[in-house]
């Protein structure tokens, strides 16, 4: 059996050692070893240097410590070596981020009613519609003008926005504040006009900002709360755990997260 477990080939996974950190695809595991394709400019990873791999899954952060023991610069490929047990699982990805939220507490009788779930379609869905669309007509379409499938394609990419946003607005989420928060698939951390207490129940309602918005709403707990009175508004730090919450709106949060940790990487090295 693999000491790479969980650990697969395709699945992307950010390398880390010294003061270097890169993107990379698992392109080949074996028993020993895993041979890692290092994305973006760079391979700066030296030969007997201690690096930890690190992927998001959908029961938190993936993390092992391995050594390269070898590295192809043409190629941009480092092949490592497990140094740890085995992958470990760490806590989630946690993005500093602006999106907007509403929390609301919850009242008496009201928590065993609320159930967390999605707002607008989760991502991929109306892809996969599209797909399944795509399948079937695909002989008629293979006479039409490539830019024209391209011009559709935009019309129906704009059209799945607009949905997304009129059912926000149905929900009363359009018109949410846009705060800074601490996300992750754990919880949230942000700060609110109103205070809350230690184990109150909440409800809260997010928008995750992709290119076809998502919004959801999931009950959540008070962790601790923290007072900032040096802050003219919003002086209570909360921090709120995710309690209740169903897998499948916890994989788009972990989703979310992890691409905007992706898209920070890229700008850095692109800055």
């Amino acid at each position: 059996m693999s000491r790479w477990q969980p650990f697969n080939e395709g699945m992307e996974v950010v390398v880390r050692g010294g003061d270097e950190t890169a993107r990379g695809i698992i392109v080949e595991t074996f028993p020993d070893r895993m041979v890692i394709e290092i994305q973006g400019e760079g391979n700066d990873f030296d030969l007997g240097q201690t690096v930890r791999i690190l992927s998001e899954g959908a029961a938190g952060r993936l993390s092992a410590e391995a050594r390269v023991v070898g590295r192809d610069t043409a190629a941009a490929r480092i092949a490592v070596t497990c140094m740890s047990p085995g992958a470990e699982q760490r806590e989630y990805v946690r993005v500093e981020d602006s999106i907007p939220i509403g929390v609301e507490r919850l009242q008496p009788g009201e928590e065993d009613a609320i159930r967390a779930r999605f707002i607008t379609p989760p991502p991929g869905v109306l892809a996969e519609h599209a797909a399944g669309d795509e399948e079937g007509v695909r002989g008629e379409m293979e006479d039409l003008n490539p830019a024209l499938i391209r011009r559709l394609k935009t019309i129906e990419d704009k059209l799945d926005m607009i949905l997304a946003h009129f059912e926000l607005e149905q929900e009363g989420m359009a018109a949410f504040p846009t705060r800074h928060v601490s996300l992750s698939g754990a919880g949230v951390k942000l700060f609110s006009e109103e205070r809350f207490d230690v184990g109150d129940r909440v409800l809260a309602k997010l928008v995750l900002p992709l290119a076809v918005p998502v919004g959801l709403e999931t009950p959540w707990c008070v962790a601790w709360v923290k007072e900032h009175p040096d802050r003219a508004a919003d002086r209570w730090e909360t921090a709120i755990r995710f309690d209740g919450i169903t897998e499948d709106v916890r994989d788009a949060i972990i989703h979310y997260t992890f691409q905007r940790q992706r898209e920070m990487l890229r700008s850095r090295w692109e800055g």
